[in-house]
């Protein structure tokens, strides 16, 4: 069985970085927080973020910005 530990450790420091939000988050803040610890873009960032999503590890929500 092949294991992508750089997957799974993109995966953890996600799921870190969105469990210390009490309010929830959105992308591009979980971003900026990942890349406090990680080299990473935003297009390598975003269908992680799906794949948790999909994964049921993530729950997406709408919410109206003024401004």
């Amino acid at each position: 069985m092949v294991f992508n530990t750089g997957a799974a450790l993109l995966d953890a420091i996600v799921l870190a970085v969105v469990s210390q939000e009490q309010e929830g988050t959105y992308g591009y803040r979980i971003t900026q927080d990942v890349r406090k610890v990680l080299d990473v873009s935003e297009s390598t960032l975003y269908p992680v973020l799906r794949r948790l999503q999909k994964d049921g590890c993530l729950e997406v929500y709408d919410r109206q910005f003024d401004g």
